[in-house]
């Protein structure tokens, strides 16, 4: 059922409607519309503890998995790939699928790995989100064209609290 209902949300967020009025500033895209895909893909892929499945072992699909992961949210971080979002409507839905899979294969893989790979992940995601926060907040012209400047500057610093919250998130 959980499952199904993350689906679901995504879905929605995924329709014009609701897409369009995320997408319409960098705020909203950054710190609303892309975190909320990732938990859903998480929430779709996440199997509870002691949930009637036995535990299994580490396989090298769970690397592959988080290197997809890390792949997809690291090519959305750039600026032109997320211009080309705003932009275009295939990128855009394709913005949105690769963030949920990205969600559903951490979720996936993370609770199979090394405690230290998890720990690694949330910090170089918080160091990622910090630095790009604060490009966004003091760079002096436009990063992403798609967005004015006073989004760039109100996305950076969003982006600069949420690196905090990111990292406890994911340590959790």
């Amino acid at each position: 059922m959980r499952r199904a209902a993350a689906i679901a949300a995504a879905c929605l967020l995924a329709l014009p409607p609701a897409d369009t009025y995320l997408a319409a500033t960098m705020e909203r895209r950054l710190l609303i519309q892309l975190p909320a895909m990732l938990v859903l893909g998480a929430l779709a892929g996440w199997r509870p503890a002691g949930g009637g499945a036995a535990p299994r072992a580490w396989r090298s699909g769970d690397l592959a998995a988080l290197a997809f992961a890390v792949g997809a949210m690291l090519f959305w971080m750039i600026p032109r790939s997320l211009d080309l979002a705003a932009r275009s409507r295939p990128a855009d839905a394709a913005l949105l699928l690769s963030v949920f899979a990205a969600g559903f294969a951490l979720s996936r893989s993370l609770p199979h790995l090394s405690f230290a790979i998890p720990m690694t992940l949330g910090v170089q995601a918080a160091a990622m989100l910090t630095a790009l926060g604060i490009v966004y907040l003091h760079f002096p012209g436009l990063i992403c064209t798609a967005y004015t400047l006073a989004q760039q500057r109100v996305a950076g610093a969003g982006l600069v609290r949420a690196a905090p919250v990111a990292w406890v998130f994911l340590w959790g």
